[in-house]
C-alpha cells in the first residue's frame, strides 16, 4: 500500500535506506564475532561482505524499480468541441388577419346606366325594394308611350293620420306626371300597408325615401332622370333628403308656419322647386310658405291655390295636376 500511494523516487529511496541499514548491522556483527573459517570454505572478509551487499542492494533496487508500477497517466483529451445548440424552432406564424376597415356606404353618383323604364311601357306593377333591413312596397306606373326614361317619387302624408301611397291628392299627381309622359313611383312607408317595420314620426322615413330613390334610379338609369314630390308629412320627408343630385323637387301642401324651421337640405338646395298650397290651409300656412323663396337658393315656383283646404281639393284637381305635371315636364327630361 505504501509503494502504490508514495511517489516512485521517495519508495527507491527508502528501499536503499533500509538495504544500507542491513548492511551496516552485518557489518557491525561481523566486527563483533570475526567468522570462523570451516574446512573446505572461504573465509568471509569484510570486502566479500561489503560486495555481498552491494549484490544485495542492486538486487534490492533492480526489484524495487520493478515492483513500482508507473502510475497510470491519463492520456489528455482534448475538450468536446462546443455543440451549437439548435436553434428554437416555431410554428411559422400565420400572416395577421386582414382587418376590415370601416367604409362610409357611397355617395349617389349621377354616373348613367341602361334605363329598364322603356321595357316596361304601359305597366302598372306592384313591387318592392328594401329600406335597411326592411321591404317596403310600392306601385309603379310607366306610362304607354315608347322611350320613357323619367320618374317621380311620390311621399305619402301622415300614417297616424291614415296617411298611404294611395291618397286621393298623391294619384292625382301621379297620374299628371304620366299624362306628361312621366313615369311614377308611389310607396308606403315602414309600417305601413304591407310596407316592414312601424312608424318612426319621421326618423326612419327618412330613409325609406332615399332607398325609394335608389330604387328609381336604378329604374331609371341616372340621378338626373328621378324628380322627387311630396304631400304633407311626405313633403317634409322629402325636403329633409333631397341633395343636388335630385334634378326637380315638387312639395304639396308642405308643413308651414312661422315658429316652423325648414330642413337646411331644403334651403340649400339650388335645383327648381315647386311650392303649392291651398289659400284655407291651416297647417300649410300660405304666409309663411310664401316667405319661405327667399331663405332658399334654388329657384321657387309658388302657387296658392283659392279656396283650397290642406285635406280638401275638391274642384282644385285640374289646377293641382297642371302645376305638378307641367313642373315636371319642365325640368325632368
Amino acid at each position: 500500500m505504501l509503494q502504490e500511494r508514495m511517489p516512485r523516487r521517495r519508495m527507491i529511496r527508502l528501499s536503499l535506506g533500509a538495504l544500507f541499514g542491513a548492511f551496516l548491522a552485518a557489518c557491525g556483527k561481523n566486527q563483533a564475532s570475526p567468522p570462523t573459517a570451516t574446512p573446505g570454505s572461504l573465509t568471509a572478509t569484510p570486502r566479500s561482505l561489503a560486495a555481498s551487499a552491494t549484490a544485495e542492494l542492486e538486487a534490492a533496487t533492480a526489484t524495487a524499480t520493478r515492483s513500482v508500477s508507473p502510475l497510470p497517466t491519463a492520456s489528455p483529451t482534448a475538450p468536446p468541441e462546443p455543440t451549437a445548440s439548435p436553434e428554437p424552432t416555431f410554428p411559422p406564424t400565420p400572416p395577421p388577419e386582414p382587418t376590415a376597415v370601416p367604409t362610409a356606404p357611397p355617395e349617389p353618383t349621377a354616373t348613367a346606366a341602361p334605363a329598364q323604364l322603356p321595357t316596361l311601357q304601359g305597366q302598372v306593377i306592384n313591387v318592392t325594394f328594401a329600406s335597411g333591413p326592411l321591404t317596403l312596397e310600392g306601385v309603379l306606373s310607366v306610362p304607354n308611350a315608347p322611350n320613357v326614361v323619367s320618374i317621380v317619387v311620390f311621399c305619402h302624408p301622415l300614417p297616424s293620420a291614415g296617411g298611404n301611397m294611395n291618397s286621393g291628392i298623391l294619384k292625382i299627381a301621379s297620374q299628371a306626371a304620366l299624362d306628361r309622359g312621366i313615369a311614377s313611383l308611389r310607396f308606403n312607408f315602414r309600417g305601413v300597408g304591407q310596407s316592414q317595420g312601424a312608424t318612426e314620426g319621421g326618423v326612419g322615413e327618412q330613409d325609406d325615401v332615399r332607398a325609394a330613390l335608389a330604387y328609381a334610379v336604378s329604374l331609371a338609369g341616372a340621378w338626373g332622370r328621378v324628380g322627387l314630390a311630396g304631400y304633407s308629412f311626405g313633403s317634409s320627408m322629402a325636403a329633409a333628403v333631397v341633395t343636388p343630385l335630385t334634378p326637380a323637387l315638387a312639395l304639396i301642401a308642405l308643413p308651414a308656419n312661422p315658429t316652423r324651421v325648414q330642413p337646411a337640405a331644403l334651403l340649400s338646395y339650388p335645383n327648381p322647386v315647386l311650392l303649392i298650397t291651398g289659400s284655407k290651409d291651416t297647417i300649410s300656412q300660405p304666409p309663411s310658405l310664401e316667405a319661405l323663396p327667399k331663405a332658399m337658393a334654388g329657384s321657387v315656383d309658388l302657387r296658392i291655390i283659392e279656396g283650397a283646404s290642406h285635406f280638401t281639393w275638391t274642384g282644385h284637381e285640374r289646377e293641382l295636376a297642371d302645376a305638378v305635371g307641367g313642373f315636371f315636364r319642365q325640368h325632368l327630361p
